[in-house]
């Protein structure tokens, strides 16, 4: 498995949930323990969003509200957290 880096926005966002929403949190670090340790597991609901820059982007969901975005190269970088709403509206 490759190594997991986040984003200083998501750090930031997961020191904030951590603070407001331990059940939320408990749930993010369930999901990041079972997409380092089965990727494929039906219950991330992984999919590709799209390609960009040569960098595919895709998706792991957290909880029927709730996503995780990244990209992948040398490294898993996950660059978005959120509810769907907000990681997939376009700026």
């Amino acid at each position: 498995m490759k190594p997991l880096k986040f984003s200083p926005d998501v750090d930031k966002k997961l020191k904030e949930i951590q603070r407001q929403n331990v059940s939320l949190y408990n749930r993010i670090q369930k999901q990041l323990y079972l997409f380092i340790n089965n990727s494929r597991s039906k219950s991330l609901r992984l999919h590709k969003i799209k390609r960009r820059d040569n960098l595919s982007i895709w998706s792991i969901s957290i909880d029927k509200s709730y996503r995780m975005l990244y990209k992948e190269n040398e490294t898993i970088y996950f660059f978005k957290i959120g509810t769907h709403d907000e990681v997939y509206r376009k700026k």
